[in-house]
């Protein structure tokens, strides 16, 4: 038995198992299906050569060989189609590759089948070695010299796609990968070119065996599979799955900070279509620009960080509140993949806070600090005074009159003088001083003391206060007169005790308000 047959018979079940093994790893994918596309063009070419090689007469030889044609003339396309995916997936497929890609092998299928030669052979004679038939080069003909140009064309810019793809992807797995593909594809395609082109034309010693010598891309394919896990459905799809199904904003950054990779929500978010954000610097989206380069990696020796407040500006000009997490995602295998960004909007969060935390530390009707906030201010003023010696002074503040304007016209207007008052004080005080309303018509400033301050400063704050209140106010077109009572305390006065001066002031701002009603009654 012709031992080309035997091992074209091998090569053929090779390829199958190939074929099914692929299949087995995505059949989805429409990568997989191509690599299994391409071992069908070897299985068919294989086992037509398995009766080629010992065909009786050169007639049954041609009929095998042009039998065998779709094997040999459409693994070009295939294999070219297969390595253009890989490098360009989402582009080969938005232009629509395959509608083209096949035109020139059917072309020369056609040809084959329906005349008497092959772009390759024009006739068929012994080899001289005794191994079966070879080809009596069609060299002459401009069909064998388009099918050349049509392999040499396709795996030329199939090949240098794969290295430019690996070279700005960067990752090294992908470096990897592109390498051991490209120098197989390199050997496989000069052995093709040698065995079945070049030799038939210059001597009749050996017969076409590149289908036979295939068996080493078989060899190769399964090799890069397991060590570089080229076409693993679970790594190519899953990674693409969690990122457009996951519901917060997952960003992929280079080591510039720029966006490689994002998904619909982060697109979401920014009110930015993900095509326009993917190449951009992820600092032109942060109000904070330290922020922002600590999240685009520019820290030295950062892999991880966890639950950082960052403040996002989307296409509207709107604040995002957000919370971020970052990790640095790299392996053995492919070294730096990038920075992986994740981001969760807190805008509504925030604003819940704010308007609890105005609850709690605010007077509803008059937006002053209440009691609680002044008290805990005051006990912070206390400590600091205690500790670096900066003193203050505290005005007890009580309306004279305000429950007569109340009778009179009701607690509307009441309310409506209350928030005027608060109003005048805020005006006219400064801002390191502070203004509470600790009841119903009480009011207390906390006066914060420079070096150099002192009595006389503290007095003309109280004349200011007294003379708001000269004048009556005018409430819905009520005239509203009301006065003011004052008590003030000291901290340098030994009072260092926050209920000690609040008394202090209270009782002296009763004293004051005793006096007035005396003289009245005089």
């Amino acid at each position: 038995m012709n031992v080309l047959t035997v091992i074209s018979l091998l090569n053929a079940y090779t390829f199958t198992l190939l074929g099914a093994y692929i299949l087995k790893i995505g059949y989805r994918e429409g990568m997989n299906r191509l690599a299994a596309g391409l071992s069908l063009c070897l299985i068919w070419w294989n086992l037509a050569y398995v009766f080629f090689y010992t065909a009786p007469t050169a007639e049954a030889a041609m009929f095998w060989h042009k039998l065998s044609s779709p094997g040999w003339i459409f693994i070009g396309a295939f294999a070219s189609h297969f390595f253009l995916l890989l490098s360009n997936g989402e582009r080969i497929k938005k232009a629509g590759v395959a509608r083209w890609m096949y035109v020139i092998p059917v072309i020369l299928a056609v040809k084959t089948f329906a005349t008497e030669t092959s772009p390759v052979a024009r006739g068929l004679t012994q080899s001289t070695s005794g191994l079966g038939w070879t080809y009596v080069s069609n060299a002459g003909s401009p069909w064998f010299w388009l099918y050349t140009l049509y392999l040499l064309v396709f795996f030329t810019l199939s090949l240098y796609s794969i290295h430019l793809w690996a070279k700005k992807g960067g990752r090294l797995r992908f470096l990897k990968q592109a390498r051991s593909i490209i120098t197989l594809a390199a050997v496989m395609i000069a052995a093709g070119f040698l065995t079945d082109l070049i030799l038939p034309a210059l001597t009749v010693a050996l017969p076409p065996m590149f289908n036979v010598l295939a068996i080493v891309w078989a060899i190769g394919l399964f090799y890069i599979i397991q060590k570089y896990r080229l076409m693993t459905g679970f790594d190519v799809a899953s990674p693409e799955i969690i990122l457009e199904t996951a519901m917060d904003p997952i960003i992929l950054l280079d080591r510039e900070g720029i966006i490689v990779k994002c998904n619909e929500a982060t697109a979401s978010i920014l009110k930015i279509p993900v095509t326009k954000l993917v190449g951009n610097p992820f600092a032109g989206f942060c109000e904070d620009e330290n922020t922002a380069k600590m999240l685009g990696g520019s820290l030295p020796g950062l892999k991880s960080m966890r639950h950082v407040e960052v403040n996002l500006t989307d296409s509207l000009g709107k604040v995002i509140n957000t919370m971020a997490s970052l990790s640095v995602a790299e392996n053995a295998m492919d070294g730096f993949v990038g920075i992986v960004l994740s981001l969760h909007d807190i805008t509504r969060h925030k604003k819940l806070s704010r308007e609890l935390e105005k609850m709690a530390n605010y007077d509803k009707l008059t937006d002053l600090p209440n009691r609680r906030l002044f008290f805990a201010s005051l006990e912070a003023a206390l400590e600091d005074y205690k500790t670096l010696g900066r003193e203050f002074a505290l005005i007890y503040i009580d309306l004279d009159g305000f429950k007569s304007v109340n009778d009179t016209y009701g607690h509307l207007v009441g309310d409506a003088l209350l928030v005027e008052v608060a109003g005048r004080f805020t005006k006219f005080l400064r801002k390191r001083d502070m203004v509470a309303r600790i009841g119903g018509d009480e009011f207390v400033i906390m006066v914060a003391g420079d070096e150099g301050e002192g009595e006389a400063e503290l007095e003309l704050i109280c004349g200011r206060i007294r003379e708001l209140f000269r004048e009556p106010f005018t409430i819905e077109g009520n005239e509203c007169a009301v006065g003011v009572s004052l008590g003030v305390s000291r901290v340098s006065e030994g009072l260092t005790d926050v209920n000690a001066l609040m008394r202090d002031a209270d009782q002296k701002m009763y004293g004051e308000k005793t006096d007035k009603k005396v003289r009245y009654r005089e």
